[in-house]
């Protein structure tokens, strides 16, 4: 037992340290062996206060101690040292997640790492999160792949192709020949420009991969029933009713999806097959998908980029096969920091024993702008960093339910509520990923900035990572063309968060006094979290009204998404739902032009209330 103590800390037997009447005294270990502690070097002395006396270790802990004649034996457990786990460089940093759509389009086309570069360079931005797939989509790529090459998925990786020339207005763009351009590889390009300025990428993935299997197939990029697609990269695609008949006897299809099911159907021996089964649970056809996905797609860009990408952002983790991707990180890359998002949101938690280094981190669900990031539900991720052990958090924690929509009444303000871990041997780094705007990459500004600091400084400097998605410029509703930088408003957002880091005085907010006010209000039990403020009467959309779109079911939360001045916008009278009534009857909120959603719903330029008493 003394071997293992000598070796593991590389420590002398016998440490000296002085008690409080200046004398020298001797650590030694103590002598029940069944509770064996291993001593450091310590300084002694007494709490102004409760007058118990204590040891102090270089690992800034209290110990407790033995006090015998004239040795004071200052003890303490055989987890001395931090857990050193592939996220540890995380510990203590700020990032940021930055998306740009994947595939062939304007977007990949124009992207200029250099400008980002540029606006990150000299601010204390340890690492970015950015997407090596498309961002809630998996069916889109921002670097080549032979695979895809082979089977002529066309515009599912970036070509150096004219976008001015072909663009979603020429009917002759689907019939280009994407397969005699260049490849792009912007996700390489950014994994230079980001090693210059010494920032660290985390690649974001959607492991639903290519057949979309969260969303289903209507929802992939290239099928007809999908309009922003067709605008971001599909009106490349042939996706016709003879083509779709040659390859599935359909007349409505997703070409990229039905190309990449056959091939892996090939590949795995399953023929014939029903097309169905790429979407039934457990199926053998749905088990090949997720395992080609793991080993083709994850396993090949794990292998290209190597040591080059710091961590992995898995996203939609119910719908992948997560032993299988992980290991097919790990064979090529195993120093990645993982982080799966699947599971429990608050208290943080290791969802993935054995799988994960970090938390996934996700925030309660914004619902489309109903629960604002900045309310008080969310405020237990800083809870969960702040009774982390020095910053990790463990599968083992109290209150052990997901606190994130299970409440009617604020949690954090109950009587002795606290969070508590169990250490065991998978330690998962407490990591916080909020938007700094109203959704994940659109929407108009919230945050008060005086919350927003003290949130970062809380959980940073327990030892966690605190990540914020922030909208790029020139998306829909957003300030300048370029979707090559962070949109200027947000970045001046994050400027004055940075001002006032470190907190030095008193905090300001808490489980009681969020600064959130929400325009859509909250769903589910989270009213306590944000007070909600209700549109005049004839603004108020209708609760009740929904309608099919794209194959899905949708209502006024989700028209609302983009503003009726948004060239994607379905504010029409066409668009019909329940009844027969139209969205501009049934969603006024953001359909009436003098309601506020109409073009400010969304709208970028303008700075909220609560953020500008801080600027």
């Amino acid at each position: 037992m003394f071997r293992w103590c000598v070796n593991k800390f590389k420590l002398k037997l016998t440490f000296a340290f002085k008690t409080s009447n200046s004398s020298i005294a001797s650590c030694l270990p103590l002598s029940n062996l069944t509770n064996f502690f291993c001593i450091h070097s310590a300084q002694y002395f007494i709490h102004p206060r409760t007058k118990v006396r204590r040891c102090t270790l270089f690992t800034h802990r209290s110990v407790r101690f033995v006090f015998s004649q004239q040795r004071v034996w200052c003890s303490i457990k055989r987890e001395l040292e931090k857990p050193q786990t592939r996220a540890h460089w995380m510990s203590g940093k700020q990032g940021i997640s930055f998306h740009i759509p994947g595939g062939t389009n304007a977007g990949t086309n124009r992207f200029d790492a250099k400008k980002i570069a540029r606006q990150l360079k000299n601010k204390p931005i340890s690492y970015v999160i950015f997407c090596l797939s498309s961002g809630a989509a998996g069916d889109r790529y921002l670097a080549p792949h032979p695979i895809f090459k082979q089977l002529g998925m066309k515009a599912v990786t970036p070509k150096n192709v004219n976008t001015e020339r072909y663009n979603p207005k020429n009917r002759k763009s689907k019939f280009v020949r994407l397969e005699r351009y260049k490849d792009i590889d912007v996700f390489g390009r950014f994994l230079n420009e980001m090693k210059k300025i010494n920032v660290k990428v985390i690649a974001y993935m959607n492991v639903q991969g290519p057949p979309m299997l969260k969303h289903g197939e209507a929802r992939a990029f290239d099928h007809p029933a999908n309009t922003v697609g067709f605008h971001t990269g599909g009106y490349f695609v042939n996706n016709r009713p003879a083509v779709c008949q040659k390859l599935g006897k359909v007349d409505r299809c997703a070409p990229s999806v039905r190309k990449w099911v056959n091939w892996v159907a090939r590949r795995h021996k399953i023929f014939p097959y029903n097309f169905r089964d790429t979407y039934v649970q457990g199926s053998r056809l749905n088990r090949a998908v997720k395992a080609a996905y793991a080993n083709v797609v994850v396993g090949y860009y794990a292998k290209k980029y190597g040591s080059r990408i710091a961590g992995f952002w898995f996203d939609a983790g119910r719908y992948g096969d997560r032993a299988k991707i992980v290991a097919a990180v790990r064979r090529h890359n195993p120093r990645a920091a993982i982080a799966y998002n699947q599971g429990a949101k608050i208290p943080l938690r290791n969802n993935n024993r054995g799988y994960e280094d970090y938390t996934f981190g996700h925030m309660t669900p914004e619902h489309l702008g109903a629960n604002p990031p900045d309310g008080c539900y969310n405020y237990g991720m800083v809870l969960s960093a702040e009774n982390s052990v020095d910053g990790y958090v463990y599968t083992k924690v109290t209150p052990k339910g997901d606190l994130s929509n299970a409440s009617v009444t604020n949690p954090y303000t109950r009587k002795g509520f606290k969070i508590r871990y169990t250490r065991d041997s998978y330690p998962s780094l407490a990591h916080v990923f909020l938007p700094a705007q109203l959704l994940w990459y659109s929407g108009k500004l919230v945050w008060n900035t005086r919350q927003a600091a003290e949130w970062v400084h809380r959980v940073t400097r327990a030892g966690g990572a605190f990540t914020w998605s922030v909208r790029r410029s020139g998306c829909n509703g957003c300030t300048g063309n370029s979707q090559s930088i962070i949109d200027p408003p947000v970045l001046n957002f994050l400027r004055n968060v940075y001002k006032q880091l470190p907190i030095r005085d008193k905090y300001r907010y808490g489980a009681r006094n969020c600064a959130c006010r929400s325009e859509l209000g909250t769903t589910g039990n989270r009213k306590w979290g944000c007070p909600s403020i209700r549109p005049s009467r004839g603004c108020r959309n209708n609760p009740r009204w929904t309608f099919r779109f794209a194959g899905n079911v949708h209502n006024c939360d989700w028209l609302c998404k983009s503003g009726a001045s948004s060239s994607s916008s379905l504010c029409k009278a066409s668009t019909k739902g329940t009844k027969g009534v139209n969205a501009i009857r049934a969603c006024p909120y953001c359909c009436k032009r003098s309601c506020p959603g109409y073009s400010r719903r969304f709208s970028l330029l303008t700075t909220s209330k609560n953020e500008t008493a801080w600027l």
